[in-house]
């Protein structure tokens, strides 16, 4: 998580959300500018307090501070699990559900979940090494 006072490392990084600006600027009853809140914002109205948050993502850094990786989402509400992002950067010792092995004379399959439960909104990954 980032404390970021006037946003400056966001606006720095380029992911400054403008659509809380745009919701209570003077074309905030542009339907194209109600859809851009819907999606970026929040589904209630935006609000004075929530200028300067940053579009929805995630960045990895490495020991020294340095981005090793970022995942950014479509849509705010909708976001991976830690357990998935770690599983994508190949870390299979991330997730928290026992693998699942399955042999046969001609190949092996090994498959997890990213997590052992699922909620609305969490994107999860499934991994399966054959």
């Amino acid at each position: 998580m980032l404390s970021d006072v006037g946003s400056a490392t966001i606006k720095k990084y380029g992911i400054l959300n403008p659509a809380v600006e745009w919701g209570l600027g003077s074309d905030k009853d542009d339907p194209a500018v109600q859809a851009e809140v819907q999606e970026y914002v929040s589904v209630g109205q935006p609000r004075a307090n929530m200028i300067g948050i940053p579009f929805p993502g995630t960045f990895i850094l490495d020991p020294q501070g340095r981005v090793k990786q970022r995942f950014f989402e479509d849509f705010y509400r909708e976001r991976n699990t830690v357990s998935s992002l770690l599983i994508k950067l190949g870390d299979k010792t991330a997730a928290p559900v026992p693998a699942t092995k399955i042999s046969t004379a001609h190949f092996n399959i090994t498959t997890f979940p990213s997590d052992a439960g699922v909620a609305p909104g969490g994107r999860f990954s499934v991994e399966l090494d054959i």
